[in-house]
């Protein structure tokens, strides 16, 4: 299985993706209809065996932070996506000097914060009553993982 990532920057395939992982992924009363991928933060599109199974977005935070926001098709979650993050923090590694990447995910996923430890990052604590998902205000689980960590995932 060969897994890559690169940058995409058809906001037309990007916003295909990102509809169909919108309802887990976004709070309540964003609206699809009117959200628009921004163009200026780094989007990759990650590919197993050439065929694209969903994205990562990347902004920065501070001056040595990115913010990742996965965004992988459920029929593609398992095997494929961890290597699709692997990719995707090593092209950080590879195509910025950007020393840490962050990502926050609302602990109402348990599975998604699995998957991001799986793939090498730590908990570094919360972020308090910070997400409306359902109609309730929930907490986001803070994560990291640093480019001498991800060197050494290789």
């Amino acid at each position: 299985m060969d897994c890559c990532v690169k940058p995409l920057l058809d906001p037309v395939v990007i916003k295909a993706i990102a509809e169909q992982v919108w309802d887990e992924t976004s709070e309540d009363d964003v609206d699809f209809e009117t959200w628009e991928p921004d163009l200026t933060e780094v989007w990759l599109g990650a590919y197993v065996d050439s065929e694209l199974i969903g994205l990562f977005n990347l902004h920065a935070i501070t001056s040595v932070a990115l913010k990742i926001h996965p965004m992988i098709l459920p029929e593609h979650r398992g095997k494929g996506a961890y290597r699709a993050a692997h990719s995707a923090l090593r092209w950080v590694v590879e195509n910025t000097t950007f020393d840490k990447v962050n990502c926050e995910i609302p602990d109402i996923y348990p599975n998604v914060i699995r998957f991001a430890i799986h793939c090498g990052m730590v908990k570094e604590g919360k972020n308090r009553r910070s997400f409306l998902k359902i109609g309730k205000i929930h907490h986001q689980v803070m994560l990291g993982i640093t480019r001498t960590e991800i060197e050494a995932l290789s």
